[in-house]
């Protein structure tokens, strides 16, 4: 993830928690979740992607009619740009050495998601699926989740979640329903028009255990 998410989250206290959802505890850093492993050449490849991306989601907040109806649209944008990014967080994640990255394995995508993050074409690219979520446990720029598997209408994906909007990447080739189609950046060009998910019960409570994970021994 880039750095400026990171300091997003050090805002709200002295040192950053980073946590697993495979093992309990945390670890403190000042800078967050970053594992360079690229030559600069191609670090500097995804700068564009990761500028505007940055850009792009501090901007974002929704209104309390947005909420209410539970969804919302955004005109003007770079959705080639932003798919761009969504893969190369992917990608990064894919080979990080970092703990918390170990779960991660996306697979007979790696070489397609390398090429669409360097510049390659975008039309290989797996559909990505971005809504807001909604929830008022913290303020969404302190919380950040890194990539993780699950599952959206039965097909494999992976996931992450920056300043209250979820990227979801479907990697299976199942289609999406009416609902999530224009929020799919593969579909249109230069606007989304996606839901908004108030987080529930569930969703509360998995934070919630989540934070006392946090608390325990790092092991």
């Amino acid at each position: 993830m880039p750095a400026a998410f990171g300091r997003d989250v050090k805002a709200f206290g002295d040192e950053i928690w980073i946590g697993s959802a495979l093992h309990p505890g945390k670890r403190l850093s000042q800078s967050g979740l970053f594992d360079r492993f690229l030559c600069d050449a191609h670090e500097h490849q995804l700068h564009a992607a990761d500028d505007y991306a940055i850009d792009f989601i501090r901007g974002f907040s929704l209104t309390p009619e947005e909420i209410a109806a539970g969804r919302f649209r955004r005109e003007g944008m770079d959705n080639e740009t932003l798919l761009r990014f969504a893969c190369s967080v992917l990608w990064r994640f894919h080979h990080s050495s970092l703990r918390e990255a170990e779960h991660v394995d996306v697979g007979d995508w790696e070489p397609i998601l390398q090429r669409v993050s360097l510049g390659g074409s975008v039309a290989e690219a797996p559909d990505v699926l971005v809504f807001a979520a909604h929830q008022t446990i913290m303020p969404n720029s302190a919380l950040m989740l890194t990539p993780a598997r699950g599952t959206r209408m039965g097909e494999p994906t992976l996931q992450f979640i920056v300043n209250g909007l979820v990227f979801t990447a479907k990697l299976g080739h199942g289609r999406w329903p009416m609902e999530h189609f224009h929020g799919v950046l593969n579909q249109t060009p230069d606007w989304i028009d996606s839901i908004v998910h108030s987080w529930g019960e569930q969703e509360v409570r998995d934070l919630k255990i989540a934070a006392e994970r946090l608390r325990q021994p790092w092991r």
